[in-house]
């Protein structure tokens, strides 16, 4: 519904012919669990996508979600996690290439979408329900576009850093602190947007 009809405060103009997308997936992949208390899971894929949605800018200031022809993704990715006792560690690396294959494209690049992007989880957590959770998110230089003057530009990398604490009340209650972008570090997700410095959370969650 978004992309049929979306106006997004006048910055989108709604697109009713929008067409589905079409894609061809094949994915090749192996798991190996419990080697040396390591579980491994790599994949490589391959897709072909006829009518790629993909956000364009057709005048200064306003985008369109149009069908825009034929594209290729293809990469691989690997995750591995760890436990024993108290520590679990989660690791997973994506590499993406993503090209316009659309016969006379202006540009085989398609905006937003890293070459490389490295997510890791560390947490510690002890039998009276203390627990304490590192992560760091890599994501290598990416381009997109300014919908004002429709030039194209380079996002640059990013490292984030999170730290969370939280400690089991009655098992069903959990109170937490958590930082988000521990070092105010300076990125952004769409162009001319940047995204929040550092975060400070405390709250209280319950499950049942």
């Amino acid at each position: 519904m978004k992309e049929f009809y979306a106006e997004v405060l006048g910055r989108n103009a709604p697109n009713p012919d929008l067409q589905p997308e079409s894609a061809t997936n094949l994915e090749i992949g192996l798991e190996m669990l419990s080697l040396l208390k390591f579980n491994i899971t790599t994949a490589l894929f391959y897709n072909d996508i006829h009518g790629l949605i993909q956000s364009v800018v057709i005048s200064p200031g306003v985008q369109q979600y149009q069908n825009i022809g034929t594209a290729e993704f293809e990469g691989g990715e690997i995750t591995t996690s760890y436990r024993d006792g108290g520590d679990d560690l989660n690791v997973n690396y994506v590499y993406l290439s993503a090209r316009n294959t659309t016969p006379g494209a202006i540009s085989a690049r398609l905006d937003y979408r890293p070459e490389h992007t490295l997510n890791a989880i560390y947490r510690h957590s002890w039998n009276w329900g203390l627990s304490v959770a590192s992560e760091i998110t890599v994501v290598s230089a990416f381009y997109g576009v300014d919908v004002d003057t429709r030039i194209e530009h380079e996002l640059p990398s990013c490292v984030l850093f999170n730290l969370s604490i939280a400690q089991e009340i009655m098992r069903q209650y959990k109170i937490f602190c958590r930082v988000n972008n521990l070092t105010d570090a300076y990125y952004q997700a769409d162009y001319g947007f940047p995204q929040p410095g550092r975060e400070w959370m405390i709250g209280v969650t319950a499950e049942w």
